[in-house]
């Protein structure tokens, strides 16, 4: 699955249809995959669960794992030119979902928080309970129920947040300005969010939601736009490498005929 020049490895385990996402290089090779399908085994196996056979798409990459595949689970993959339908519709429907998120932001999202896009999207699929079901696929898998408190806020949603770092005896704030991004899911209700002072990911708890202000809009849309930047100045770069190495190659490629015509005039 590919989002904004990211690139994720997306499973679905049936029956349970659990989702599990991984982010993977823009130029994966098989050694990539390898380790994600690994750590999805270790992971259902760490529940009791058996993996029978894995379901690919013809891909090249995933194919070749056959070869150096030692775990003794068979790998299947489906018809040349064709998609694991279940991994295809779902791969729709996530994105969809990573839509519906980014269309409720109010700032642009910078590319760092990609990851926790996709990482909250997956988690909400794996809470709420399919339509022909009782429960949802974590719950099945853990056995512990979910409480939907604790999955209150919106990702991307501007709060105060106590981080541990800043409980110390002193006239320092208490709390910090961040973003919410996913849930822990546990007894304090924490989240994984940004800290917009550092720009790094923290664990907040005790949080107290705060309106967004324009100053926080402000301060996303700058730093969407400096990545954007930055970006752009890169890919001038390698273009102008790539086209200085075209000239390179014409002006050799001139002299080269020059050299055999003056050759053939001396003959």
């Amino acid at each position: 699955m590919y989002w904004r020049n990211k690139a994720f490895l997306l499973s679905i385990a049936k029956p349970l249809y659990l989702l599990t996402i991984y982010n993977i290089p823009i130029n994966y090779t098989s050694v990539d995959i390898e380790f994600c399908w690994k750590g999805i085994i270790k992971m259902l196996n760490a529940y009791q669960y058996v993996v029978k056979k894995i379901v690919c798409d013809s891909d090249a990459k995933f194919i070749s794992i056959k070869d150096s595949w030692n775990v003794g689970v068979p790998i299947d993959p489906v018809g040349a030119y064709q998609h694991n339908v279940n991994c295809e519709t779902e791969v729709r429907l996530e994105k969809e979902r990573m839509r519906c998120i980014t269309e409720a932001v109010p700032w642009h999202i910078p590319d760092m928080l990609i990851n926790s896009l996709a990482a909250v999207a997956v988690l909400i699929h794996n809470i709420l309970p399919r339509v022909d079901q009782i429960t949802g696929a974590r719950q099945k898998l853990t056995g512990e129920y979910v409480d939907y408190n604790q999955i209150k806020y919106a990702w991307g949603q501007y709060a105060q947040g106590y981080v541990r770092s800043n409980q110390i005896n002193n006239d320092n704030t208490r709390s910090t300005g961040v973003i919410l991004l996913v849930p822990k899911l546990n007894e304090s209700g924490s989240y994984s969010a940004l800290n917009l002072n550092t720009r790094r990911f923290v664990t907040v708890s005790q949080i107290v939601p705060a309106p967004t202000t324009q100053a926080v809009i402000d301060y996303m849309n700058n730093w969407y736009y400096e990545e954007k930047s930055e970006q752009s100045m890169t890919l001038n770069k390698t273009n102008e490498k790539l086209l200085n190495k075209k000239i390179n190659k014409k002006k050799i490629k001139e002299k080269e005929i020059f050299n055999v015509s003056r050759t053939e005039e001396t003959v």
